[in-house]
């Protein structure tokens, strides 16, 4: 999992023991890729309707999870693409990319490994490992702000996430090229604080089940974390069982992308460090 802290955050937290933190047709080859930016033609990314999100996101069922695969080069910071091995972030983001670009998830297709670059990093800009959205919160506001997403926590009956976000900055050591570039510590601290500025809100677990309806196929869901100074400990899909909302993720506990055999609230429930959820739609995914 990692939430940039990507190790987003949450990917880190999994392997910090913290823890915090595909389909008919669609056939994935072995991709373990690091790309330069050059590779990405377009600029802007047009979300697009071409698949569904299980469609794409079952390709990926029983690959393994496995964390800190977009760490592996601290020299040099390059476009990832590991199809083969994946954390909780790294799953929605391959899955996302291929639902707004109409392409299958390639390490070789343009319009995919720049929908990936448009929803990894800052403005869809390559610029070192501080430019990679790190907290799933930033990640949220600037895909929103880019037209691929939108948050819509406050169509459910949610109530205001007021958390001081400040869980990397806290723990360095959790971060390989932090500990190796302690400069990186100014910028983090500013993202930080912008991310602290923005009004969040969530869905307190207790609240779910009764809004079970509000969910589509293709949600992707942002469990909210109790951990201190940690916004987002986990991420995943709602795929729809029977009508009823389970959630499709890269599990850190089975070692592998499943889809839950519980509903989304039986799975939450005994789970004390995960406190509630945000929801957040694939934009033109209606």
């Amino acid at each position: 999992m990692k939430i940039s802290v990507r190790l987003t955050v949450a990917s880190f937290i999994a392997m910090a023991t913290i823890s915090v933190f595909a389909a008919g047709g669609c056939r994935i080859s072995n991709n373990n890729i690091e790309t330069k930016e050059t590779i990405a033609a377009q600029d802007t990314i047009q979300p697009v309707n071409r698949y569904e999100m299980y469609e794409i996101a079952s390709e990926f069922l029983n690959k393994p999870y496995v964390a800190g695969t977009l760490d592996k080069n601290l020299r040099e910071e390059n476009l990832v693409i590991n199809l083969d091995s994946v954390d909780c972030v790294t799953f929605v983001e391959y899955v996302t990319a291929s639902l707004i670009s109409g392409s299958k998830p390639s390490a070789y297709d343009s319009l995919y490994t720049n929908a990936l670059k448009q929803l990894r990093y800052k403005n869809g800009k390559i610029d070192g490992y501080m430019s990679r959205l790190h907290y799933f919160s930033q990640w949220i506001y600037d895909n929103q702000e880019k037209g691929l997403v939108t948050e819509i926590t406050d169509s459910f009956s949610s109530k205001p996430f007021n958390k001081e976000i400040n869980f990397m900055s806290s723990h360095p050591e959790y971060y390989p090229a932090i500990e190796k570039n302690p400069e990186y510590l100014n910028q983090l601290k500013e993202d930080e604080k912008f991310i602290n500025s923005i009004f969040k809100q969530y869905i307190p677990k207790a609240d779910i089940r009764s809004q079970f309806d509000k969910f589509k196929e293709g949600d992707i869901i942002a469990i909210t974390a109790s951990t201190k100074g940690l916004d987002i400990s986990h991420v995943g899909f709602i795929h729809m069982v029977d009508g009823i909302p389970h959630l499709m993720h890269a599990s850190s506990n089975k070692m592998k992308v499943v889809v839950t055999d519980e509903d989304l609230v039986s799975y939450l429930e005994n789970k004390k460090s995960q406190t509630g959820i945000r929801v957040v739609r694939i934009n033109n995914q209606d």
